[in-house]
C-alpha cells in the first residue's frame, strides 16, 4: 500500500503554555480507579496514563461497549519523534463508547507510523459519542489513509461529535478537522469548528471538518483553516446546515456557505451559528481564536504580553491582556528576566483583562525577556504567555547624542560594542570627569580588532578620564579604545594611563582604521607591548581620515619594535601640530620620538623634548615618509613662541600656554583645557586684589593692584591664550596706566604675577 504522509502540526490562535494543572503523560498506561462506567456514574479519566490505558482496552478487543468516560484534566501527551500516541481504535477493534471531554482540551499528540490507517485521538469509532473536547498542540502523523482531530474513520453504526474543535494541521489521503473519514453507517457533527490547515493527497479529500464523509449531518459548524488539494471548508458529501467556512481557506468543494474573515469576526456571527442555542461565544480581546467564535464551556486561558512603553536605563512599563474565560483566576503578573539568566523576577500586575506593571532597578542597554501569566485559587500559574524581549536605553541623551555620565556608561559602551554594536552615525558626548579607579583592574577596551569596531563619534567635551588601567599582556589590540574604524575622537584627556598589550598597544586606541582624532592627550602613565605601541596610537591604518591634529603625550612608551611618542606605527596617515614629552624607549628597530615606524606618512608641526623623550629621531623608521618635526629643549617648548609654532597652519588655534599654575610642567596645553578660555584657576587665598576701569574700555585702562610683594609682570592674553601685551609693575606702585590701541575688540584676560602669586582679571576691549 502506498506511503501516506500526514502532518497534524497544531498551529493555535492563542499562545502555547505551561499550564500548572496539565497532566503530562510519562508514556505507561494505568487503570483508573473511580466509575463503573454508567451514565450515572462514568470511568473518569484522571490522567494521561488513565487515557493511554481507555486505548489498550479497546485495541485489544477488552473494552465494554456502550461504556461510558469522563475526562477530568487537561492532559499534555507529550508527543514526539520518539514519543508517540497510539489511537484509541484501529482496523480491528472500535472505540463503542460514550466520551465526554469535559470542555477540557489533549495537547502535543504525535503519531508518525506507515502501518496505521486510521488516526487522530480515536483511530476508529462506531456507535460512539464524543462530546466536549479540544485538540490542541503538536503533532505530526503518517499514515497510509483516514486521519482527523478527533476521529480517524467512522468504521460503521453510529457517529456523534458535538462541542469540540481543533487546531491542528493535518494532511493524509483523506483528512478531516474533526473527523478523516465516514463511508459506513451514520455521522453527525454539531457545535464544532477547526482552525487547523488541511491538506489531502488525494484530490477532494480534504476538508475542515471532515476529508469525505457520506452519509454526515454538518451542524452549526465553521472552518477557518487553509483547505488544500480539495475539500472547500465542511466535507465531501453529506447534509450541511448552517455551517460556514473562510472564503480564503481555499480548496475546490464549496460544501457550507462561504463568509469574509470580518463578517465571521463579527457578533452577528455568534447568534447565526447558535442558531437559537448557546454553543458559541464570541471571542474578545485578549483574543483566544482570532478573533472567531469559540465554545462556550471550555475554559479558555489566554495572557499575551506587548512591547514594554516608557523604556528608560533603569525602568520599563509592562502591559499585556488575560483572558480567563469560565476560570477561577485570582491573581495576574509578568515574569521578567535578562536574557540568558537562568530565574525569572515575578511582579503582580493590575488591571482585569488588560493588565500593567512598571519594574524598576533594571540595568542599562541590557536585553531582557519578559512574558505575563494568570493563577489560579490555589496560586499556581496556570498560563504563560509567550515571551518576548526588549533591551533598556544605554545612556541618556541630549539631542542626537548619547551622554557619557559615569564609569558605568563606559564599561557599557565598551560592553555594547563587543556584542558588535558598532555605533556608525552614532555620538557620544563626556559630560563628567570620571574616574576610573573605582572600576576593578582591567578594563575592557572599547572596541576589538578585527570584528568588533567603535565606528561612531566621542567627544570627551574638555572633560577628563583618569586612571586608566589594562594589564593583559598576552592579549593584543589594547587600550582606552581598542579597535576604531571611521571613527571620530575630538577633546579627550587621558590621565594616568597603565596600559600593557602583547602587541598593537596605545594610550587612545590601539589600531586606529581610519580614524580622526583631534585636541586630545595623554598624560602621565606607562604603556608597553612587544610592538606597534604608541602613547596615542599603536597602529594607525591609511585612509582619508587617518589623522592626528593637536594632539600630545606626556605618558612613557616602551616596547621592543615600532615603539614611537604618538604612534608606533602609520602607514600613509597624517600627523600634525602636536608634540611629545614623555619618555619613549625600545629595544628593537623602529623606536622613534613622534612614531615608531612611518610609511609614506605625511607628519609636520610636530615637535619633541629631547631629554625627555630619550630619543634623537621623530621617525625611528621613514619610509617614504615626510618629516617636519624636531627635536627641541624643554624650555624651548615652554615659550609663548613654541605655541605659535604649535597653533601653525591650523584654521583654529588650539593651543595656549601652560601659566605659571601649571598643569602640565608648563608645556602647551590644549586651549579647552581647565577653565574658562583656557585660562588656569587660581590660589583664591593668596591672589591679589584687582580692579579695572573702566572696564569695557575702548583705548586705555587703569589697572590698580592691592597686596603687591615684589616687583610684578603684567601681561595680557586674547581669548586663545596668547600673549599681547606684557607690563612692569613696581611693589610701591598701586595702580598703572594700560595702553589698548592695537588691540582688537574682544575678551581679554589681565594676569598679575608676583613672585609665585598669579591672579587674572576679565578685559573688554570695544
Amino acid at each position: 500500500m502506498k506511503k501516506i504522509i500526514i502532518f497534524f502540526i497544531v498551529v493555535m490562535s492563542f499562545s502555547l503554555a505551561t499550564k500548572a494543572q496539565t497532566d503530562v503523560w510519562d508514556g505507561t498506561a494505568v487503570a483508573w480507579t473511580q466509575g463503573d462506567g454508567t451514565q450515572a456514574n462514568p470511568y473518569l479519566i484522571q490522567s494521561a496514563e488513565n487515557l493511554a490505558y481507555l486505548a489498550n482496552l479497546v485495541n485489544n478487543g477488552t473494552s465494554v461497549a456502550g461504556a461510558y468516560y469522563k475526562l477530568m484534566v487537561d492532559i499534555d501527551l507529550n508527543g514526539s519523534q520518539t514519543f508517540q500516541w497510539t489511537p484509541i481504535g484501529n482496523a480491528t477493534y472500535s472505540f463503542a463508547g460514550n466520551f465526554d471531554g469535559n470542555n477540557h482540551t489533549i495537547s502535543n499528540l504525535f503519531i508518525n507510523t506507515s502501518i496505521l490507517q486510521y488516526t487522530g485521538l480515536f483511530g476508529t469509532a462506531s456507535n460512539a459519542k464524543i462530546e466536549n473536547l479540544g485538540i490542541i498542540g503538536q503533532s505530526s502523523i503518517t499514515t497510509s489513509s483516514y486521519a482527523g482531530g478527533i476521529v480517524g474513520y467512522n468504521n460503521s453504526g453510529s457517529l456523534t461529535i458535538t462541542n469540540c474543535y481543533n487546531t491542528g494541521n493535518i494532511s493524509s489521503f483523506n483528512s478531516g478537522g474533526i473527523v478523516g473519514g465516514c463511508y459506513y453507517g451514520t455521522t453527525t457533527i454539531t457545535n464544532c469548528y477547526n482552525t487547523g490547515n488541511i491538506s489531502s493527497s488525494y484530490s477532494s479529500y480534504s476538508g475542515g471538518i471532515v476529508g469525505y464523509c457520506n452519509p454526515a449531518t454538518i451542524t452549526n459548524c465553521f472552518n477557518i483553516g487553509n483547505i488544500s488539494n480539495g475539500g472547500g471548508g465542511i466535507s465531501n458529501g453529506g447534509t450541511v446546515n448552517n455551517s460556514y467556512y473562510l472564503n480564503t481557506c481555499g480548496g475546490n468543494n464549496t460544501i457550507g456557505t462561504p463568509m469574509a474573515s470580518s463578517a465571521m469576526q463579527n457578533p452577528a456571527f455568534v447568534t447565526t451559528l447558535n442558531n437559537g442555542g448557546t454553543a458559541f461565544v464570541q471571542d474578545t480581546i485578549p483574543y483566544v481564536n482570532q478573533g472567531y467564535p469559540i465554545l462556550n464551556n471550555f475554559k479558555y486561558l489566554n495572557a499575551n504580553v506587548f512591547s514594554p512603553t516608557n523604556v528608560t536605563r533603569y525602568q520599563a512599563t509592562l502591559k499585556g491582556a488575560v483572558c480567563s474565560r469560565n476560570t477561577n483566576i485570582v491573581g495576574k503578573g509578568f515574569e521578567y528576566k535578562v536574557v540568558g539568566s537562568a530565574n525569572y523576577t515575578n511582579v503582580n500586575a493590575v488591571g482585569n483583562d488588560t493588565i500593567v506593571a512598571t519594574i524598576t532597578g533594571l540595568l542599562p542597554g541590557t536585553r531582557y525577556i519578559c512574558r505575563s501569566y494568570v493563577t489560579s485559587t490555589n496560586g499556581v500559574i496556570e498560563f504563560y504567555s509567550d515571551t518576548l524581549t526588549f533591551t533598556t536605553a544605554a545612556w541618556n541623551t541630549n539631542g542626537n547624542q548619547y551622554l557619557i555620565e559615569d564609569s558605568a556608561d563606559l564599561i557599557l559602551l565598551a560592553q555594547l560594542v563587543a556584542d558588535s554594536n558598532t555605533f556608525q552615525g552614532k555620538s557620544f558626548l563626556l559630560v563628567n570627569d570620571i574616574n576610573l579607579s573605582i572600576v576593578p583592574n582591567n578594563i575592557r577596551s572599547i572596541g576589538s580588532y578585527p570584528n568588533r569596531p567603535f565606528c561612531g563619534t566621542f567627544d570627551g567635551n574638555g572633560k577628563l578620564i583618569y586612571n586608566v588601567y589594562i594589564d593583559k599582556p598576552n592579549t593584543e589590540y589594547q587600550g582606552f579604545f581598542g579597535y576604531t574604524k571611521n571613527a571620530y575622537l575630538y577633546n579627550v584627556g587621558l590621565i594616568n594611563i597603565t596600559a600593557s598589550g602583547r602587541n598593537y598597544t596605545g594610550g587612545m586606541v590601539a589600531y586606529a582604521e581610519n580614524t580622526d582624532i583631534r585636541s586630545s592627550y595623554v598624560s602621565g602613565g606607562t604603556l608597553f607591548a612587544l610592538s606597534y605601541v604608541g602613547g596615542l596610537v599603536g597602529y594607525q591604518t591609511p585612509g582619508t581620515n587617518s589623522i592626528i591634529s593637536g594632539c600630545y603625550n606626556t605618558c612613557q612608551v616602551s616596547g621592543n619594535n615600532n615603539v614611537g611618542g604618538l604612534l608606533g606605527y602609520s602607514n600613509n596617515g597624517t600627523v600634525r601640530n602636536s608634540y611629545v614629552a614623555g619618555v619613549v624607549s625600545g629595544q628593537g628597530t623602529g623606536v622613534g620620538a613622534i612614531i615608531g615606524k612611518a610609511d609614506n606618512v605625511l607628519s609636520y608641526n610636530c615637535y619633541f623634548s629631547d631629554s625627555i623623550t630619550g630619543q634623537t629621531v621623530a621617525i625611528g623608521v621613514n619610509n617614504f615618509s615626510k618629516s617636519g618635526e624636531g627635536n627641541m629643549s624643554n624650555s624651548e617648548m615652554q615659550t609663548q613662541s613654541f605655541v605659535d609654532m604649535l597653533n601653525q597652519g591650523l584654521a583654529t588655534s588650539v593651543w595656549r600656554m601652560d601659566y605659571t599654575n601649571h598643569i602640565n610642567n608648563g608645556f602647551p596645553i590644549l586651549i579647552w583645557q581647565s577653565g574658562t578660555n583656557g585660562i588656569c584657576g587660581v590660589n583664591k587665598e593668596n591672589s591679589l586684589a584687582l580692579k579695572l576701569y573702566p572696564n569695557p574700555a575702548n583705548y586705555r585702562t587703569t589697572l590698580y593692584v592691592n597686596g603687591l610683594k615684589s616687583n610684578a609682570d603684567i601681561i595680557i592674553y586674547d581669548i586663545n591664550g596668547r600673549e599681547v601685551k606684557r607690563l612692569k609693575l613696581n611693589k610701591s606702585e598701586k595702580d598703572i596706566d594700560i595702553d589698548l590701541n592695537g588691540l582688537a575688540k574682544g575678551i581679554y584676560q589681565v594676569r598679575v604675577i608676583d613672585n609665585s602669586i598669579s591672579t587674572t582679571k576679565k578685559l573688554i576691549v570695544r
